[in-house]
């Protein structure tokens, strides 16, 4: 070959490098890669709620881009609001990477989300709503559906005292049906349901006292409580009136603030039940993030923090920042979070979200044959 043929390949050869057209090994990820997230202040608990959800998903960006590849851009963050994403939308300027909502998203928004644009789900969507799943095909949850509220439920109740016999309380909405049908169609073998009742926030203590003491006499063991709308004046009498030792309910953020004193035990768990307290990575999450904020974590950064770590390594696996690329990471691929391997099933919801379960040991409640204290498990809460 002649020398100027030979110089012409190589100055051909280092253009197409230059110019990002060269095949040669893996795509690179661009230096502008945006996590967004949603905030809003529109009432003090949604701006505390995207405060702590600010923190965590800065706290898991900031562990990646301290330990990630020289080679590689870091990640960065951008906080929007419902105005400056519907802005950016109807003029068409350039949006995140992807987008993690720890905020409730609302129905009434009609975004035309773009089909490429992942986003993740990971916050409150309003009392007794299921995560929005119907936006399209980019959009994911970390936040349980009905079922998994349920299975988890179960799971607490057998484990706790092999108890079998449950009365179920449900409210009348689509939310509390979907609740009590799921509750009753996948119990765990020899769980029965001796008793339902569908209650309402607007029963009074008497009338609640009186479903209790019916669902005693049809010799129930222990109460599932879906019906997340009652309020600390029905559930004060609800807790020193019940004639059953275990009551399980289903959202944490309606208990009675004077039932803190008798907190016996926090535990984070997997919808089967399972703890995460012996899991390695999990607990130097919770360690690590206790020592830099104080306090102990809560389910909103639990869920912001599990939600950045999945989205980080769909990108990392995707290994661009095209948004079709990271929609398929999301949707099938086996993504590496600090506690283990995450996946989404079918409907985008993940399998492996964490909720948080505490237990209260109540003194003043009637105490059971064997004397042990009863017990009021709360799932989940703020």
């Amino acid at each position: 070959m002649r020398t100027k043929d030979h110089l012409s390949i190589l100055a051909l050869l280092a253009l197409l490098a230059l110019t990002g057209l060269s095949r040669c090994g893996p795509p690179q990820l661009l230096p502008h890669a945006t996590i967004g997230i949603l905030v809003s202040d529109s009432d003090t608990q949604t701006a505390e709620v995207s405060r702590l959800a600010v923190r965590a998903i800065e706290y898991a960006v900031g562990e990646r881009n301290q330990g990630h590849d020289t080679n590689q851009p870091e990640i960065q963050i951008q906080e929007l609001d419902w105005q400056g994403l519907q802005l950016a939308l109807s003029a068409g300027d350039p949006l995140p990477t992807a987008i993690i909502a720890p905020v409730p998203w609302k129905p009434d928004a009609h975004l035309e989300l773009p089909p490429d644009l992942p986003v993740v789900l990971c916050g409150p969507h309003g009392p007794g709503e299921p995560p929005p799943l119907d936006m399209g095909e980019a959009v994911f949850t970390v936040v349980p559906m009905p079922d998994r509220q349920t299975q988890l439920a179960a799971s607490l109740i057998t484990r706790q005292r092999g108890v079998f016999r449950i009365a179920l309380l449900y409210e009348d909405t689509p939310y509390g049906q979907e609740l009590a049908q799921g509750f009753t169609t996948h119990l765990p073998e020899g769980l029965e349901v001796v008793f339902q009742a569908n209650v309402s926030p607007e029963l009074s203590a008497a009338g609640l006292a009186s479903v209790l003491q019916e669902a005693g006499n049809a010799g129930a063991e222990a109460l599932y409580d879906a019906s997340p709308s009652l309020n600390n004046d029905q559930l004060t009498p609800l807790v020193r009136q019940s004639p059953l030792g275990l009551v399980v309910v289903s959202v944490e953020s309606v208990l009675a603030s004077e039932m803190s004193r008798y907190l016996a035990d926090v535990d984070y768990v997997l919808p089967t039940g399972e703890s995460v307290r012996e899991n390695t990575g999990f607990l130097s999450f919770a360690e690590g993030y206790a020592q830099r904020y104080g306090g102990e974590v809560s389910l909103v950064e639990t869920r912001a923090y599990q939600s950045a770590c999945i989205l980080l390594a769909a990108i990392e696996n995707a290994g661009t920042l095209e948004g079709e690329s990271i929609v398929a990471q999301l949707g099938t691929g086996e993504l590496s979070t600090p506690w283990g391997p995450a996946h989404f099933d079918a409907q985008h919801v993940l399998l492996q979200t964490v909720h948080r379960v505490r237990t209260y040991a109540l003194s003043f409640a009637p105490p059971r044959p064997d004397g042990s204290p009863s017990l009021w498990i709360a799932i989940d809460g703020p």
